[in-house]
């Protein structure tokens, strides 16, 4: 990773003193807080007096989910993603796709590292200050390139990926209204790497993957809901499906950086999904007086083998019970039959 960015890998503290974001040592004279579900996100879908869980049960109302950052940080680069995010979800002329996927991406990252970075400053038990925190900071290790990707937000970056528009996978989606399900819903997953957020009638669901499931699924949507609007228990199911896929992932993705000083531009290249097909390569392109970047060569060797472990539609319905609330038993039907919402017994898509 460039060492002119902040890698919350390398020794950094979780102390609460520094900026989630950018890692700087936070003072009196530029200290903020960032709320990780915006304001006008709460003020939209009423959720300042509601709560969510966290890793260990507790609630705590939206409002009160606030990490430290600076100023810089929280009054421009946040600042600005969040107005470019926000034209476009709070229009309802507007679609989702209208959202470039890197902001997109900056943006549920910065929710989901966001809630984390709360879990590594809670006590996991109030009345045993001895448990230590809900999140120990090692965890944080597996999270470094959501982190880093999210730091596309406060400097220039240009991701290149060999198979997909963008190196994670990203799906929009078309959400009908149900007023027993109200109208924002938050999912997430720390072991699948997986975020969604239902808002109105517009939905987004986030694989931190390199983008290996867009990549070996480009039709999931047409196969799955024929890319109709989803009654948000479909929303819950397409979440489930997705976040057990990536459960089941046995590739890791590896990324090549290359920073141009004269642009402080960083380019950032998807070259393999593991360290056993690693024959991927990148052609550095530049001329004396413009822009370097590199482009991805990615040979069909590099992606030789499975890219997932066997499915168990009975694991798959523990999963399904955890993001709808349905019992398990009522889902699950041995060998290996699990209820959906998303199709009759035909197959064909139900339109809730």
């Amino acid at each position: 990773m460039p060492k002119e960015l902040f890698d919350i890998f390398d020794g950094h503290p979780f102390d609460g003193d520094h900026c989630f974001l950018c890692g700087t040592v936070l003072t009196a004279s530029n200290r903020t807080v960032e709320h990780v579900f915006p304001r006008w996100l709460q003020d939209a879908f009423d959720l300042r007096d509601r709560t969510i869980h966290l890793l260990n049960g507790t609630l705590i109302p939206y409002r009160n989910l606030v990490i430290p950052c600076c100023k810089q940080c929280n009054g421009i680069h946040l600042s600005q993603l969040e107005n470019r995010v926000k034209n476009i979800l709070l229009d309802e002329e507007k679609s989702l796709n209208e959202i470039s996927d890197q902001d997109m991406n900056a943006w549920l990252s910065k929710i989901y590292i966001g809630i984390l970075w709360k879990e590594l400053e809670l006590s996991f038990d109030r009345r045993n200050p001895d448990a230590g925190r809900i999140l120990p900071p090692t965890v944080m290790s597996n999270f470094r390139m959501v982190h880093f990707f999210m730091q596309s937000c406060r400097k220039s970056m240009t991701f290149h990926s060999p198979h997909t528009n963008f190196p994670n996978s990203l799906l929009r989606v078309e959400c009908r209204f149900d007023g027993a399900y109200g109208r924002f819903d938050y999912l997430d997953n720390t072991d699948a790497h997986s975020v969604a957020i239902r808002m109105g009638k517009k939905g987004i669901v986030g694989l931190f993957d390199g983008g290996l499931h867009d990549m070996i699924f480009p039709d999931f949507a047409k196969h799955q809901f024929n890319e109709k609007p989803l009654h948000p228990a479909q929303f819950q199911e397409i979440f489930a499906k997705l976040t057990y896929k990536s459960m089941l992932s046995v590739r890791v993705p590896y990324f090549g950086f290359l920073h141009d000083e004269r642009d402080d531009n960083y380019t950032v290249v998807l070259l393999a999904f593991d360290d056993e097909n690693m024959s991927a390569n990148a052609i550095v392109i530049g001329a004396d007086d413009g822009p370097i970047t590199m482009v991805p060569v990615v040979p069909d060797s590099a992606l030789d083998g499975p890219a997932y472990s066997d499915w168990s539609q009975e694991n798959y319905a523990r999963v399904l019970s955890m993001y709808t609330g349905a019992p398990f038993d009522l889902l699950f039907r041995p060998p290996d039959m699990v209820a959906t919402t998303l199709h009759d017994e035909e197959g064909n898509f139900v339109e809730v």
